[in-house]
């Protein structure tokens, strides 16, 4: 590692990836106990959604996807940017991943052509105005696919140097 000017950013990819690999395979352990056990499988799916829990001294310590996204949207909504709300929104609730990947170009489809339905669901699930939403909208019509394309790598990348915060919704 001595005078390599990438030491510092390979260090740290090697932790987050030993600690990646780790819940991994703790999640795979638990998922193999479970095999083993007599317990029912459709319990835990009635009990605790579809999500992965763990258990730890405390208790069961659980995160819903689902709930994440909500709260981080809405994070986004009080702080009024409107603009990454709508396409974390488009992210995490509107279907744009093909084979595992994400599909930027619908992304930037659904946003070129948000309608009122979509506008009325926005409206009263993060409890924004109306008129906010909309300006945004109309703007969004005029901004080109090379812009709007920055716009969600801008926002992916914001979000990759958030993880804390990330977790922090998490757990």
């Amino acid at each position: 590692m001595y005078n390599d000017p990438k030491a510092v950013d390979k260090i740290v990819n090697r932790c987050l990836a030993s600690i990646r690999a780790g819940y991994y395979q703790d999640s795979n352990r638990a998922k193999r106990k479970l095999n083993y056990t007599t317990e029912s499988l459709e319990h835990y799916c009635d009990e605790y959604g579809d999500y992965y829990f763990n258990l730890v001294e405390d208790g069961v310590v659980y995160s819903s996807a689902s709930e994440t996204c909500k709260t981080l949207i809405q994070s986004y909504c009080d702080k009024g940017q409107i603009l990454e709300a709508l396409i974390l929104d488009e992210i995490c609730y509107q279907d744009c991943f093909t084979n595992g990947k994400l599909a930027k170009r619908k992304i930037i489809k659904d946003l070129h052509n948000i309608n009122q339905n979509y506008l009325n669901y926005f409206t009263t699930t993060y409890g924004v105005s109306r008129d906010q939403v909309v300006r945004v909208a109309s703007t969004l019509k005029h901004f080109s696919n090379a812009r709007l394309n920055r716009q969600v790598d801008k926002l992916i990348s914001q979000l990759k140097g958030e993880e804390d915060l990330i977790e922090s919704l998490c757990y």
